[in-house]
């Protein structure tokens, strides 16, 4: 019965206090629900804007089709299922795997109703730690594939250079003896 299901959810959220709640992926919470249901989808949306009511932060993981297309310009199109999924949401996400690494991901920002601060693709690259159980998360890229050489300029400029300006020749310092001045020219491009 979804009634005794909300309430379970209702107990929970007032007894764990959650900051952020995860759904994955949105296909296994519909239960009888159709994901093509633009009607099935706004009764999904209403449960999410409780939660955002109660003080919680909700992501929701959902699949795109194997659709041909750009994530940033199709992702309504790409999306499964009925269009109001991203009707619905505040903010939306397209993320997709980089060819080049297997450990690299690229975001791209949506256009919705909550302004972001940026708009162009990003990534992150997922780095393990043999003392931790979790996966860090980086910004690396603005993902567009880079070279090796960019990669380690950014990373560099993330980790070390936080309020100071980047220029050519601090970069050219840094990696002196590394890597030729076209190839540093290129990759700051």
């Amino acid at each position: 019965d979804d009634r005794t299901k909300l309430m379970k959810l209702e107990a929970e959220i007032d007894e764990l206090k959650p900051t952020l709640v995860v759904f994955d992926c949105l296909g296994k919470m519909m239960g009888n629900l159709s994901e093509d249901s633009a009607k099935d989808a706004n009764k999904v949306g209403a449960i999410l804007n409780w939660l955002k009511e109660k003080g919680v932060t909700v992501l929701v993981i959902h699949h795109l089709n194997k659709g041909e297309g750009k994530i940033q310009e199709d992702f309504v199109r790409l999306l499964r299922g009925s269009g109001a999924w991203t009707a619905n949401s505040d903010t939306a996400f397209g993320i997709s795997l980089a060819r080049k690494n297997p450990t690299t991901f690229n975001i791209h920002p949506i256009s919705r109703r909550r302004k972001l601060r940026f708009t162009e693709p990003f990534g992150i690259e997922i780095k393990e730690d043999d003392h931790l159980t979790w996966a860090l998360l980086e910004r690396v890229s603005c993902a567009k594939e880079v070279g090796p050489i960019a990669k380690d300029i950014i990373v560099w400029f993330c980790r070390h250079q936080k309020a100071k300006p980047v220029t050519f020749n601090g970069v050219k310092a840094t990696f002196a003896g590394m890597h030729s001045d076209y190839d540093l020219r290129a990759a700051l491009k």
